[in-house]
């Protein structure tokens, strides 16, 4: 399946995360648009920084296992 990235853009993504390998997926989309006016899904941006042997501190912008939880009595429950 040909990429919908070229090479110019690839480019414009490695050098995004050479700049802040700490933004989330989103993030780089969202500069790339900025940047080049290509808009992709995030799936498009994480495969090409697979590509590009690329990995941002944050690949998927989920908030980290280590933050904050709620107690067991506050979180909520499926009802049946």
């Amino acid at each position: 399946m040909p990429s919908r990235l070229d090479a110019a853009v690839l480019e414009v993504l490695r050098q995004l995360v050479l700049e802040d390998n700490d933004a989330l997926l989103r993030e780089y989309r969202e500069r790339l648009a900025e940047r080049t006016g290509v808009t992709v899904c995030l799936a498009v941006i994480c495969e090409a920084l697979k590509r590009l042997k690329l990995r941002p501190k944050r690949p998927f912008g989920r908030p980290s296992r280590s933050g904050p939880r709620l107690p067991p009595s506050v979180r909520l429950t499926a009802s049946r």
